[in-house]
This record gives structure tokens, sequence and C-alpha cells, in this order.
């Protein structure tokens, strides 16, 4: 039974966080304690075609598309990107993730829609790994809600 002093706190953090923000951080106290790494996943959102490093891959990793996708028409364009997206949802909500890492190869269309439907899902930022030249690579983490807040007056 939930009592009216935990109903009032999950209503506040709810209120301050959204909805599946708390959802997210209830379901990893639900979590049976597994190892970080197993609640770490890295999207690459286009493989095959760029070398990938093996550092950068870390926790789980999910191939949001592989390889050429077909670009032919704006229909068919939607459709591939819409496939992909759709699966990204379903791995999303398949654990409560502790960190999300997107490398954005490939189409910069479909990396922004990756991002967002983190979001979406998780109320979580994506760490994204960027490729700053010689085969360097760094962890870019902006908190947006930060500011966006701190650019509010």
């Amino acid at each position: 039974m939930v009592t009216d002093r935990l109903q009032g706190l999950l209503l506040e953090c709810e209120e301050k966080r959204g909805s599946a923000e708390v959802e997210r951080v209830l379901k990893l106290l639900l979590s049976d304690g597994r190892d970080d790494e197993e609640l770490i996943l890295t999207i690459v959102a286009n493989a095959g075609v760029h070398h990938m490093p093996p550092d950068i891959k870390r926790g789980e990793v999910f191939i949001l598309s592989e390889g050429s996708l077909d670009f032919s028409t704006k229909d068919t364009i939607v459709r591939e990107f819409s496939d992909c997206l759709v699966q990204l949802a379903a791995e999303l909500k398949r654990k409560a993730w502790k960190k999300i890492y997107l490398v954005p190869y490939g189409p910069t269309t479909l990396s922004a829609l990756a991002k967002l439907v983190v979001f979406r899902v998780t109320g979580m930022e994506t760490v994204d790994v960027m490729h700053v030249g010689g085969g360097a690579y760094v962890d870019v983490e902006i908190d947006a809600r930060s500011l966006i807040l701190s650019g509010a007056s």
C-alpha cells in the first residue's frame, strides 16, 4: 500500500522530472542488483561502413542500422528510419538502462532521431561518442535540461 507521504513524493518527482524519469528510476530500484556493465547500452546509428574501435563499444551494443540505406524516395527513407526507431524503442524498454552511449555514424537525421527516441522512452540524455580525428574519440555529455533552465530568465 502506498502511504500518503510516498504518494506525495512520487507526485513531486513526476512534476519535477517527468513520468518517464520516475518510472526509469523505480525500475532501477527493482532491478536484481545486476552489474552496472549490464545496464549500459551503446547504440551504433549505422555499422559496417566506418571502422569502430572496440573501446567505444561499452556494455551491450545495439546496431540501429547497417550498411547503405535506401534513400531513393521520401517514403523509403521514412520507412527505413521508422523500422529502425521502432526496434530501438523496444530495446530501450527491455532494461532500466543506467547510461546510454550513441555512436552517430551514418545519416545525421537517423542519429538525431535516435537521440530523441532515447530521451522520449527513457527520459535520459545520451552520451555522444564523437570522432575528433586521428582515430581518437571523446564522450560528449551535455545536460540539455540544465542548459535550457540556466538560460531561462
